[in-house]
């Protein structure tokens, strides 16, 4: 059974398997993000793509929103990291315990 927490005008959902889903009353949009468990932390974990120095590489980054962030924001982010890369792609992604993620801000 999900434990049901109440927090102002939103209604959260923590499953067992460490999704949250969040509804919003008044616009009736539904949001889901990831809790890791290590960190106690929710939010979204993006699987980005990125084109750097004639490469393609490929990471995880846990964005600390129940929102998928925009594609502005996920570039902003792999730029601290790969200086100059493009961003390819990007998109939600699951939770593997013990798998390496960059954290952001």
């Amino acid at each position: 059974m999900p434990l049901e927490i109440f927090s102002g005008e939103s209604l959260k959902q923590l499953t067992s398997s460490n999704q949250i889903q969040f509804k919003s009353p008044k616009s009736n949009i539904q949001y889901e993000a990831t809790r890791l468990p290590d960190y106690n932390k929710v939010g979204n974990i993006i699987a980005v793509t990125v084109a750097w120095r004639g490469g393609t590489y490929m990471v995880k980054m846990f964005f600390p929103t129940v929102k998928k962030p925009s594609r502005k924001e996920v570039q902003d982010q792999v730029r601290k990291v790969y200086p100059g890369s493009k961003l390819v792609t990007y998109q939600v992604s699951e939770y593997d315990s013990g798998e390496p993620i960059i954290q952001t801000r």
